[in-house]
């Protein structure tokens, strides 16, 4: 048989022994952006890059014993060999057709851009916009958004319903997690693991210092009344389904009880941005505070 995957060197031919019920012949991976052909244990991954800049090129071929020979490759693609599909042009251009009325629905309109820089580290406002949207639409005390689960700038201007798609392709549910204070701060402490932030929070204020070891950053939490976070009480947070199950390591947040009532997230930025005064202006940003030196 013969698999072409386009997630992303030349691996030679290869022999699997005889495998066991419903055991691994191939992985092909994805989403850490990485040129591979390899194997490992005898399985053979492969992975094509990002941004359809290789192909991944697979033939597998059963043995009469019931093992697997076959042979894996990462092929760049270059536009300009590439004979355009007509009939998978029509497709596109059909379905954009179609899904045209519900693209172009304008949302609202932005007094200046919010940004979504390249460097997914740091904070923005477009990041603590996003926060702010979980926060106040679950009637939630904090919220948490990861900037990897933003994926597009918003312009000035008119701002329509495939702009918000765009920064929030996944179809993520925004859900309310019950947690206490001493499992927010470790939350907050994940969150400047590398030594700075990776998620930008809403309804708190954190201190923190980037001298100290990962895990000891965080020197203070302030809540908006300007009370200090208690380890034994318990908080509503508001986080995408995504780190509410463990992504992005937020495994302390496993397990963790929820209300049961969610929202889409473009359905949260949706109701957020229409509630908001127009033009709506970006807010204010940096909820994670340096400690001064």
């Amino acid at each position: 048989m013969s698999f072409v995957a386009s997630f992303g060197y030349a691996a030679p031919v290869w022999n699997v022994a005889s495998p066991k019920p419903f055991a691994v012949d191939l992985i092909v991976a994805g989403h850490t952006h990485v040129k591979l052909a390899t194997e490992a244990n005898g399985i053979p991954i492969v992975e094509a890059q990002s941004s359809g800049t290789a192909i991944g090129v697979t033939d597998l071929v059963r043995r009469a014993d019931g093992g697997v020979r076959g042979y894996i490759d990462v092929r760049t693609s270059f536009a300009d060999q590439v004979t355009p599909d007509s009939a998978l042009g029509e497709l596109t251009y059909q379905m954009r057709k179609q899904t045209a009325p519900l693209a172009n629905r304008q949302i609202a309109t932005l007094a200046q851009p919010l940004e979504s820089p390249d460097n997914e580290d740091g904070q923005y406002p477009l990041g603590t916009f996003v926060a702010d949207a979980q926060r106040n639409l679950l009637r939630a005390d904090v919220a948490l958004m990861n900037n990897g689960g933003i994926r597009a700038s918003l312009p000035a201007g008119s701002v329509t319903y495939e702009n918000i798609f765009a920064v929030q392709p996944f179809g993520n549910r925004i859900v309310v997690v019950f947690i206490n204070g001493k499992d927010l701060r470790e939350v907050l402490e994940h969150a400047l693991e590398t030594g700075v932030p990776t998620a930008h929070v809403s309804g708190i204020t954190v201190t923190w210092d980037s001298t100290r070891a990962p895990g000891q950053r965080v020197t203070e939490i302030t809540l908006p009344n300007k009370k200090k976070l208690r380890d034994g009480d318990t908080y509503r947070l508001a986080v995408n389904d995504f780190l509410a199950t463990g992504g992005s390591g937020y495994t302390m947040l496993i397990g963790k009880p929820q209300q049961q009532e969610t929202m889409g997230d473009i359905q949260v930025l949706e109701s957020y941005l229409k509630r908001m005064a127009q033009p709506v202006r970006a807010p204010a940003t940096g909820a994670f505070v340096q400690k001064k030196k």
